[in-house]
């Protein structure tokens, strides 16, 4: 059992991640798994793709951030990560070297990564969960994805193409290791900064400010995602400038939310029929209970 240190809707969290989870190593590689966000059921409209995306490559690094060896997409192991699951990065470890530090590259499609796991040539294993997107100032997004028994994590996303300002993550894996630092920092904030993490635009620019994570103005994402998790808050979400993806529906708050907008909105129900909105006919109502405005949803996720 791999313990690292995680952030689970925005709080510091120690999530136990088991073997199983871990991908193994062939000779000299180590080996990276990628697990992508939003594990949604099918709707009428075929299966969600709209987490999943490509990596364009992975690098590692020694301690002294010297090139090990790296991972293109299409070879060595997966470039595309499928919806709600994992791709595994084979990368040569330079004479069987520790891999310290692992920059991840975004591809042309935005993925929204849940976690990052990796086992090293002599079977240490070390992860990095989503959850650190929120904490640390990027777009993210509640990934549907179980960690830790019954704990779901966000997601946090990354493209090589302008729609969001994160292209690259490195990642000090030791740094996330609970038995490496049993005296970790309790401060969310001390993480999100070298040596633990740190990102950049495609430009090569560092990141972590919360007024140059938006997204570009015209991505629209045309889904609706309902969740019944009672840690899934609209209210807390959708005040969060980083909060990145489908419209969202709290069951637990009785709220949606519009991501384009940042709208909070009150569940129609018996006794709320009016400036509400409707999961019957996906639209708001106005103050007479008539729809105001409807977005055309193009699939429906139910989160369970």
């Amino acid at each position: 059992m791999a313990t690292i240190i995680g952030v689970i809707t925005g709080a510091l969290s120690l999530l136990s991640f088991a073997p199983s989870m871990f991908p193994g190593h062939t000779g000299s590689t180590a080996t990276v798994r990628l697990c992508a966000g939003l594990d949604g059921t099918s709707g009428a409209q075929g299966p969600l793709s709209g987490a999943s995306g490509g990596i364009y490559w992975v690098k590692n690094y020694d301690n002294n951030q010297k090139f090990l060896g790296e991972t293109s997409s299409g070879s060595r192991g997966g470039g595309k990560i499928p919806n709600g699951g994992f791709s595994d990065f084979e990368i040569s470890s330079g004479g069987g070297k520790q891999p310290v530090f692992t920059q991840i590259h975004g591809g042309a499609d935005p993925v929204c990564l849940a976690y990052a796991l990796i086992t090293w040539l002599d079977e240490k294993k070390y992860g990095w969960n989503g959850g650190w997107g929120r904490s640390c100032g990027l777009n993210w997004y509640y990934s549907g994805i179980y960690v830790d028994g019954d704990e779901t994590t966000d997601c946090t996303w990354i493209t090589r193409t302008t729609t969001f300002k994160l292209d690259m993550l490195m990642i000090r894996w030791p740094s996330f290791s609970s038995k490496e630092n049993p005296n970790y920092s309790k401060d969310t904030g001390s993480y999100c900064k070298y040596p633990a993490l740190r990102a950049y635009t495609h430009d090569g620019s560092s990141i972590f400010k919360r007024d140059e994570t938006n997204p570009e103005e015209d991505v629209v994402d045309t889904r609706l995602v309902i969740s019944p998790f009672a840690n899934h808050t609209v209210s807390d979400a959708c005040n969060d400038v980083n909060f990145w993806g489908p419209d969202f529906v709290s069951l637990a708050e009785g709220l949606h939310c519009d991501t384009d907008t940042h709208t909070v909105t009150p569940l129609c129900s018996d006794t709320v029929t009016s400036d509400c909105f409707s999961l019957d006919s996906r639209e708001k109502l106005s103050r007479r209970g008539l729809p105001t405005y409807a977005k055309n949803y193009t699939a429906t996720i139910r989160w369970k």
